[in-house]
């Protein structure tokens, strides 16, 4: 399929469009450059402002300056602090504008592992804003650059991959944060829905737009519950609005009466792990840390979940012929511990996970819990609050790609497999390799019956070698750059276009057409590594495509031991 075609109806993706404003890296570099340096001015008018305010005590000094002299420049010097401790940051935000990557288009976005971040554009800007030093545990980057609160957002999804987000079209330059794409305000929703299909994980700040309820609908159908992250921007009555919302589109998609996808309302294996504790959806108070570890991958009540992690029958209504029982309905927001110490609320007031049958359980982030200064209170916050939703889709995501790992492993010959594949084929016994010290290695020179002759090598989805067999003379399948020339069995001459073949229809595997002698030097080199004989082979591509040759992909782990059933509470 081609990467810039909509796969539900078949049609190009609208072209991507830039900000309004040209970006400037050089500009934006010096920008920053300036910052850092009214940084310095900041520090050093402090010190000048507290060094004259100590010596205006005196009524002349040996240079014979008056006291109220003094007393000027020291206001002077603090004015100048002041002015350079605000204006720093805030050009050095302003270049990293200059500086953050637009995406050109749909295949650039979905070149590598990323995390999907949709929210209401009017989230952008208090999310644009710099927080105050205390408001994140982590607030600088590494040039002492002080980070908006969609830059700690994308920091913390870093272990998925690189966050994308669509960005608004009239925006005049892109917020920094995460790298950002540009849709047409009337055609937006064939690339949102594309991106959502391949994002590892899709985290959506909650509001009551018409976008947002269609794209929280879109996950619903589309992805598993532990790849789905809310990040609850809304107060009180706004959440109970999008709530009202929410709970239609969860009785018509995870309910199953709208024709939800099948298999989309349970977890994967292992999404729910053995210490995940059960509880009742949302209803725990998340401003006390125990309870919240508790409710972290919490199970409703309506449904069992089993040692594997997977809903049992009567936690959704999707392909099952036992009765569904009631849709799950998002939960009431939580209220803080102690409102009395309530102060300025932070942009990320709570996180929602679900559970299997798509259950929602609410996290309040309630800083009144804590105790001490504002810095260690979010710091603890973090910790207790934040943490535990964070773990249950990154345990979840993990254990379902191990599995995926598993599957795509099963069969696959080892490398020592395939050595001993080209020795045969090769006219040399494998006699001679076994007798000598050390690992087995591939043959140093090509038999008389192998040299000239293409094997077809067949590749897993996951670029595992699959087979090996011996296709016969033919041209060359690789080009002298070693790229790819030969998809599915059809070779191609370098300059010329792709024939049309399975590979055009997604009902064959992939297939290459791999001379002898390429084969068996990266298999050599691939021995030079490390590898073991357990190892199973990939293709080594890089981010472009090209073929950088072959690579030892270690035998999966196991799945772990079943832990013991958990059940929900009565």
């Amino acid at each position: 399929m081609n990467g810039n075609t909509d796969a539900p109806a078949q049609r190009p993706f609208p072209p991507l469009g830039t900000p309004l404003r040209r970006q400037r890296r050089l500009w934006g570099l010096l920008l920053r450059l300036t910052g850092s340096a009214l940084n310095v001015v900041a520090v050093l008018g402090f010190i000048a402002a507290v060094t004259q305010m100590g010596r205006a005590r005196f009524p002349e000094d040996l240079l014979g300056t008056p006291g109220w002299q003094r007393l000027l420049i020291a206001a002077v010097a603090f004015l100048a602090s002041t002015g350079a401790t605000v204006a720093g940051p805030w050009l050095r935000r302003h270049g990293r504008r200059h500086c953050a990557r637009v995406l050109r288009t749909v295949d650039e976005a979905r070149a590598m592992p990323y995390v999907l971040y949709l929210r209401p554009f009017a989230a952008d800007r208090p999310a644009a804003s710099l927080p105050s030093p205390g408001a994140w545990p982590q607030f600088v980057n590494r040039s002492g650059e002080q980070l908006t609160t969609e830059e700690n957002l994308t920091r913390m999804f870093r272990a998925f991959g690189r966050v994308i987000a669509v960005g608004q079209p009239d925006e005049r330059l892109p917020q920094p944060g995460a790298d950002r794409l540009y849709l047409p305000w009337d055609d937006w929703q064939p690339v949102v829905a594309a991106l959502i299909d391949d994002a590892r994980v899709v985290v959506l700040g909650t509001g009551v737009a018409e976008g947002t309820l269609w794209e929280l609908e879109q996950l619903i159908r589309r992805r598993a519950p532990h790849h789905v992250l809310l990040l609850v921007y809304s107060d009180e009555e706004e959440y109970a609005a999008f709530r009202t919302r929410g709970d239609a589109i969860l009785a018509r998609t995870a309910g199953g009466t709208d024709g939800a996808r099948p298999g989309a309302g349970t977890d994967a294996v292992g999404a729910v792990s053995a210490t995940d504790n059960a509880g009742s959806a949302g209803t725990t108070d998340a401003a006390d840390p125990a309870s919240v570890a508790g409710t972290a991958g919490a199970v409703d009540a309506t449904g069992a979940v089993d040692a594997a992690g997977t809903g049992t029958a009567g936690t959704t209504g999707v392909g099952g012929g036992a009765d569904p029982g009631p849709p799950p309905v998002f939960p009431d927001h939580p209220p803080l511990r102690r409102p009395e110490r309530a102060g300025e609320p932070p942009l990320v007031r709570g996180v929602i996970h679900f559970g299997p049958g798509w259950v929602p359980h609410f996290t309040r982030i309630d800083l009144t819990a804590f105790e001490g200064r504002r810095k260690q209170r979010v710091k603890q916050a973090v910790a207790a609050q934040w943490l535990p939703a964070y773990r249950h889709v990154l345990d979840g995501v993990s254990a379902e790609e191990d599995a995926a790992d598993r599957r795509d492993a099963t069969g696959c010959p080892t490398l020592a497999a395939l050595e001993e594949l080209l020795r045969t084929a090769a006219g040399q016994g494998a006699t001679e390799t076994a007798a000598a010290p050390g690992p087995a290695t591939a043959p140093e020179g090509p038999g008389a019956g192998a040299e000239g002759t293409l094997f077809r090598v067949e590749f897993t989805p996951g670029g595992r070698i699959r087979s090996v067999a011996p296709a016969g003379p033919n041209a060359p399948a690789l080009d002298p750059r070693g790229r790819l020339v030969s998809l599915a069995g059809a070779a191609r001459v370098p300059g010329e276009e792709r024939p049309e073949g399975p590979e055009a229809a997604d009902d064959g595997p992939l297939a290459l057409d791999i001379p002898y002698e390429w084969l068996r030097a990266r298999l050599r080199a691939v021995r030079r590594r490390g590898a073991a004989d357990t190892d199973t082979v990939r293709l080594d591509l890089g981010p472009t495509g090209r073929l950088h040759g072959l690579a030892a992909a270690p035998a999966p782990k196991p799945p772990p031991p079943p832990g013991p059933e958990i059940r929900p509470e009565p």
